[in-house]
C-alpha cells in the first residue's frame, strides 16, 4: 500500500510505501519499504504524522524497515526520541525491527488537541535506544 499526502496545489510532498500483516502470534507488524518527503517539508515532523496515521489506523506493534536508508534510520530515531517506538534491533543491516509503544500512541491521538500538543512541542531528551536485543510484543 501507499500514503501519500499533497500540497494545496495538488503535488505530492510526501509518501510512505508499506504492508501491513500479523506474525504467527497475532501482532500486527508494518512493513516500511520506502518513504520520501519532498525536501521543502523535511524537519516539520510531516513524516512522523504520516507514521502516526498509519500506526494508529492499523492498530500496528511492531514495525519493519526493509533495506533501511539513512532516512528511515534517522526516521528511527526521532520515533523513538519521541516516545512512540520503545526499542529498535538491528542485527541484520537490511532490516530495523521496532516495538512500538501503542499506549504512548493511543494518548498521542487521544484527541485533537493532544495531536496538536505533540506537533507544537520542543524536542526534550532521548526516550529510546538502539540494541542488539530482541524486540519484546507489547499487549495492546
Amino acid at each position: 500500500m501507499m500514503l501519500n499526502v499533497f500540497d494545496e496545489a495538488h503535488d505530492k510532498i510526501a509518501e510512505i510505501t508499506f504492508r501491513v500483516d500479523r506474525d504467527r502470534a497475532g501482532r500486527k507488524y508494518l512493513a516500511v519499504k520506502d518513504q520520501n518527503t519532498v525536501k521543502k517539508y523535511r524537519s516539520r515532523r510531516l513524516m512522523t504524522l504520516m507514521h502516526f496515521f498509519v500506526l494508529h489506523r492499523y492498530k500496528i506493534d511492531l514495525v519493519y524497515y526493509v533495506a533501511p536508508t539513512h532516512d528511515n534510520r534517522m526516521s528511527v530515531q526521532r520515533m523513538m526520541h519521541n516516545g512512540v517506538f520503545r526499542q529498535a534491533r538491528t542485527d541484520d543491516p537490511n532490516i530495523i525491527a521496532i516495538e512500538v509503544d501503542t499506549a504512548r500512541a493511543q494518548r498521542i491521538f487521544a484527541n485533537d488537541e493532544s495531536i496538536k500538543r505533540f506537533v507544537a512541542r520542543q524536542p526534550s531528551g532521548a526516550a529510546g535506544r538502539v540494541t542488539g536485543a530482541p524486540v519484546r510484543a507489547v499487549a495492546g
